[in-house]
């Protein structure tokens, strides 16, 4: 299977969809999945800019709107994670993921789904230490401190994450890709000498975060642990970087029977550029299908995944609309701490047409913006649902967030237009001068061994 993974898209969709025909024609291959990892500015007419966290001077509207409104047709299915620069206006509507346009879907804050044999994750937003352990407690109308909140992560969904079953931690590597805006913390020191020397030679502002072991996200690193995936795709620092990252095996690890250890369990960390002419934005990776799973496009099924819906279903009272902190969750200490038992799974299984978790082709567009005219300035300052997000919450029986946004009052937030988004301290808005300055120094984010997690 032949997947397309683009680095931060910052609206261009034109240029990569383009790019992905020219590779099939000139290869005589069909590329069956495209994963987009963040920024990709699902803006749907200049009103969203107010709840985009860029300078005026790099607003654009870019390609999206086009799809949203069906002008044009997006040509491959394509799935993403949310950055730090998106219209979350938007986003927030699909909280556990859903279709933005026709063919295009979100994972939302965080989620796990399958694509025919493949299991795929990935996390939206990026580190921020002061905001990780809150909930997700902004609502329309954003001032400036929640216009940038909203899209950093939180650790409730590195908890939700980390409670995916592992029935064997051995043997099985427990998703096949992973996808997050932020590279987890220190994966350089998986590089060769040689692999290193040409980051620092492309990103020499990147020296004083690798030696003080503290660049990239270390909210990251449990979740490199418990998946093992086969493949982790990242961007936000704006550069091409790939690493393979050797998973320790400890002395439990021996098969009793064999009195062998376990074989080598690896993840291949592919790190992505922006979209600019002669930088490494996309990548194609040919996955080897297991013989037992081999498939033909026509089966290549995109469906949820039921482990993570009974996950979602358990956890779904750790949900907090208001801004306090979720005590009593050691992300470094919980994985598995709720047990999914078959019980769970069968009860799922029932909620959803007695198994059939097809992901349902239900865009449609979403308030307030159902068309080019329908674009009052009221209507911004106000949280809706969506449809999607209502009909999934309610066939699983969880809150619907977007219910408890419109039923709080939130009067004495700032008007959006009285935003300034010219602010020149915002660390955000210049990924290329470095990375986060302000990320956690601890020991427990640290990489032992050299190219061993």
């Amino acid at each position: 299977m032949k997947i397309a993974v683009v680095g931060c898209l910052h609206g261009e969709l034109d240029i990569v969809y383009q790019q992905i025909e020219n590779f099939e024609k000139s290869k005589n291959i069909i590329i069956d999945l495209v994963l987009i990892c963040g920024d990709v500015q699902t803006i749907r007419n200049e009103n969203d800019f107010k709840c985009l966290a860029v300078p005026p001077k790099y607003r654009r509207l870019g390609d999206f709107h086009q799809y949203y409104f069906g002008d044009k047709i997006i040509p491959k299915l394509t799935l993403f994670i949310g950055g730090n620069h998106e219209a979350s206006n938007y986003l927030q509507t699909l909280p556990y993921g859903g279709w933005v346009a026709p063919n295009m879907y979100y994972l939302g804050y965080c989620s796990v789904i399958r694509f025919g044999p493949l299991r795929i994750g990935g996390i939206s937003g990026i580190f921020k230490q002061h905001d990780a352990k809150l909930g997700h407690f902004e609502c329309l109308p954003y001032d400036q401190g929640t216009m940038r909140s909203i899209y950093h992560m939180r650790e409730m969904e590195i908890y939700k994450l980390l409670q995916l079953p592992r029935t064997d931690n051995y043997k099985n590597q427990l998703l096949d890709i992973f996808m997050s805006h932020d590279w987890p913390i220190n994966i350089h020191q998986c590089a060769t000498e040689r692999n290193l020397n040409n980051l620092l030679n492309r990103k020499p502002f990147f020296r004083q975060e690798i030696e003080q072991c503290r660049l990239g996200n270390p909210l990251l690193q449990p979740l490199v642990h418990h998946f093992k995936p086969k493949y982790w795709f990242a961007a936000h620092l704006h550069v091409g970087f790939n690493v393979t990252v050797t998973h320790s095996n400890s002395q439990e690890q021996v098969s009793s029977e064999s009195n062998q250890s376990l074989p080598v369990i690896e993840t291949q960390f592919q790190a992505l550029d922006k979209v600019l002419p002669r930088r490494y934005f996309l990548h194609i990776e040919d996955i080897k299908i297991d013989q037992d799973n081999n498939v033909v496009n026509d089966s290549l099924k995109f469906e949820y995944d039921p482990e993570w819906l009974a996950v979602l279903k358990k956890t779904d009272h750790l949900w907090k609309g208001s801004r306090e902190q979720i005590n009593g969750i050691n992300i470094f200490n919980c994985a598995n701490e709720i047990e999914i038992t078959q019980n769970d799974l069968d009860e799922i299984a029932k909620q959803f047409s007695d198994g059939d978790f097809s992901i349902p082709n239900n865009f449609q567009p979403c308030k307030p913006v159902l068309d080019r005219t329908n674009d009052s300035d009221a209507s911004r300052k106000i949280n809706y649902t969506n449809p999607q997000t209502t009909s999934f919450c309610s066939k699983l029986g969880i809150w619907d967030p977007n219910e408890i946004f419109i039923e709080q009052k939130a009067d004495d937030v700032k008007n959006p237009d009285e935003i300034d988004l010219d602010s020149s301290n915002d660390e955000d808005d210049d990924l290329d001068k470095s990375s986060n300055n302000k990320r956690m120094k601890s020991d427990m984010f640290f990489i032992d061994t050299k190219g061993t997690l």
